[in-house]
């Protein structure tokens, strides 16, 4: 049992948009949402800054922001979501209820958005008995330290690299949060998929880049409960790192 310093109870909001997209398009459609949100003048800075999890003020960008993003934007049965966790889901709600949507632009093209699917719950991530999940695309490294995994002469090290970066990658999302555990514990089931995870993102200086890695589609065992829809790891907020609950 994990030690239990307090009970939180987190928001998070999902809503699936009308247009089809693949995961390597995500990069692009969140950065024409977020244009939307700042040309729109509907959308205040600070809310803006979450959206993008990177400074705004006074129509200025400023550097990424380094905290767990509030917003981030994945691929639903084919078709956009924008999630919502914590502070987030009222930025989402926002955008929403502004009408906004209805004048979407992307890559010059009017393309009006409504939502087709919503979900809203609030969950109490807490210690208990052990529960599965299926974490989908998880990126453990950036491009700097993706060696560590590769270095280990077996195939039992490589998971036990594997087991840690999980385990301390859902401390840090907890802790994100302002709930504390201790001794979480990750064991991986299976190994269902290893692929390259090609994306855009932002180096040092902001500039855009393209980045391949590699990312692991597994099955894992975690005595943490209601871990379902967080995501962990790199990039989390374009689509990697999902956690979903096995039923």
């Amino acid at each position: 049992m994990v030690a239990n310093q307090k009970i939180k109870i987190l928001e998070i909001a999902r809503y699936k948009l009308n247009m089809s997209l693949r995961p390597n398009q995500i990069y692009d459609f969140r950065g024409a949402f977020i244009d939307h949100a700042v040309k729109s003048k509907k959308i205040k800075d600070e809310d803006v800054a979450i959206l993008a999890n990177r400074s705004y003020q006074d129509g200025i960008w400023g550097k990424s922001i380094q905290q767990y993003p509030m917003v981030q934007y994945r691929v639903h049965d084919k078709c956009i979501e924008v999630v919502g966790i914590a502070e987030g889901v009222k930025v989402v709600e926002k955008v929403i209820l502004s009408g906004i949507l209805k004048d979407f632009v992307i890559q010059d093209q009017h393309y009006p958005l409504h939502v087709e699917q919503s979900n809203k719950q609030s969950i109490i991530v807490d210690s208990g008995d052990d529960e599965e999940y299926m974490l989908f695309h998880y990126i453990p490294y950036d491009h700097k330290d993706d060696h560590l995994y590769h270095e280990q002469r077996t195939m039992v090290d490589k998971i036990g690299i594997l087991q840690n970066s999980i385990s301390n990658a859902i401390e840090n999302t907890l802790t994100a949060f302002g709930i504390a555990k201790d001794g979480i514990s990750v064991e991986i089931i299976d190994i269902i998929h290893k692929d390259k995870a090609s994306y855009k993102t932002r180096d040092d200086q902001e500039r855009p880049v393209k980045v391949s890695l590699t990312s692991y589609f597994l099955k894992i065992r975690c005595n943490i409960s209601n871990l379902d829809q967080l995501a962990i790891g790199k990039h989390k907020s374009v689509g990697y790192g999902v956690i979903k609950k096995v039923v």
